[in-house]
């Protein structure tokens, strides 16, 4: 599953537009590079 893919199943099971998905998508990744440098 690419990250477009991804943005597209977390739309659909959220009931959420792909831009509101995408942000969230784009967030969580910086979180988790935030994290994983500690």
């Amino acid at each position: 599953m690419n990250k477009s893919e991804l943005i597209d199943a977390v739309a659909a099971s959220a009931d959420l537009p792909k831009a509101a998905a995408g942000r969230a998508i784009d967030a969580m990744i910086d979180h988790y590079g935030f994290f994983k440098k500690r």
